[in-house]
């Protein structure tokens, strides 16, 4: 079964950073050198700074950093476990694309046992970097992207039902536009786990990530 879980979810505090636009990034691994210059100077409080950090002493200062903005309230915790039902909507050439999915926790040993492949290999200098910057903050600071079957879409169905205000809405710089609802629905936790465990999941993105996980 694939084992998925609440969890308690660390976020910007929008009170603290004003627009999510001016903190928010992509993946660490498609920022270009002009990019992160561009990133850093954007805001004190932008992501960049964690998931690419201070080239003078990268592991060491963000790690501090991480934990500050956490002491200072930038970063904010959720009191209680959820899973969270993320919506994207971006452009391919002239079509709109509406791209959903659930955001949890995952046994690391679903990879073990078979239920989480993988479709590339991954290299030593990325894992190496990614393991030097997990150890530092003892945190995952970026999803890892995966894919599983619901032809039919059931599990997407059930969880609209109950996605009725926003957790937090914004656009980033790439034009793709993301909302995210919190799942308080016990009864809908509860059947998304179930339904869940008879599946395997396939990752897209973020093999060097999971793979530092496991290590």
């Amino acid at each position: 079964m694939a084992d998925i879980r609440p969890f308690r979810a660390i976020y910007y505090n929008r009170r603290k950073v004003g627009r999510l636009e001016n903190v928010v990034v992509p993946p660490y691994d498609v920022i270009s050198a002009e990019e992160k210059e561009v990133f850093f100077k954007k805001h004190p409080f932008n992501y960049i700074r964690i998931i690419l950090g201070d080239p003078s002493d990268q592991y060491r200062r963000v790690g501090d950093t991480f934990r500050a903005w956490q002491n200072e309230a930038i970063l904010i915790q959720d009191t209680e476990p959820h899973f969270y039902y993320w919506e994207q909507v971006f452009s391919i050439g002239n079509k709109r694309v509406r791209r959903c999915g659930i955001v949890a926790a995952v046994s690391l040993d679903d990879f073990l046992v078979g239920k989480i492949k993988p479709h590339e290999h991954t290299f030593d200098a990325p894992k190496k970097d990614r393991l030097k910057l997990l150890k530092a903050c003892r945190s995952n600071l970026s999803p890892i992207l995966m894919m599983y079957r619901d032809a039919e879409r059931v599990l997407d169905k059930k969880i609209r039902q109950v996605c009725k205000v926003p957790f937090l809405k914004m656009t980033d710089t790439e034009g793709v536009a993301s909302t995210v609802w919190k799942i308080t629905d016990k009864q809908v936790e509860a059947f998304i786990q179930k339904k869940m465990s008879q599946k395997s999941l396939y990752i897209i993105d973020g093999h060097h990530r999971f793979s530092t996980a496991l290590t």
